[in-house]
């Protein structure tokens, strides 16, 4: 874990947006932030938007790509023109439906979402589920991937 100190200030591009957020250090934005909370070395790239979003330490939201209400823990890769949260009905959780009943996605530490995916609310991603590897993913609000009781 570093510390405060060991990061270089947050960078804003000059065509980034920011609004009523928390940017820490190392965290460099060239997309739109608002109402959210950047934890240390998260990467907003260019065209990208997080929206009423937490996104934990060394995570990287590539270019395009949209999060709406999601929870992202550490080390998380959101690919190209993905969209996390947001989109979809607002379904409970079928694994989690007293936790996960307002809308809310996770993303569990070190997923890695590939590009020109689509997760809609209360979608849980297990911790590491890699599921890069078959191309872009659909996942209906309410389903969980990875874990015990989904793919990934």
């Amino acid at each position: 874990e570093s510390r405060v100190g060991d990061r270089p200030p947050a960078w804003v591009g000059p065509h980034a947006a920011v609004r009523r957020s928390v940017i820490s250090r190392g965290c460099r934005i060239e997309g739109t932030v608002e109402d959210s909370v950047l934890s240390p070395g998260v990467v907003v790239e260019s065209e990208a938007v997080v929206r009423r979003s937490i996104v934990m330490h060394d995570s990287r939201i590539e270019a395009g790509a949209h999060l709406d209400t999601v929870i992202v823990d550490k080390g998380c890769t959101i690919g190209r023109q993905t969209m996390l949260g947001g989109i979809g009905s607002d379904c409970v959780n079928q694994l989690y439906p007293k936790h996960l009943d307002a809308g809310i996605t996770l993303l569990g530490k070190g997923a890695h979402i590939p590009r020109d995916s689509r997760l809609g609310r209360n979608v849980v991603v297990f911790p590491h589920a890699n599921v890069a590897g078959g191309g872009p993913i659909e996942v209906e609000s309410g389903e969980t991937v990875g874990g015990p009781d989904g793919p990934g």
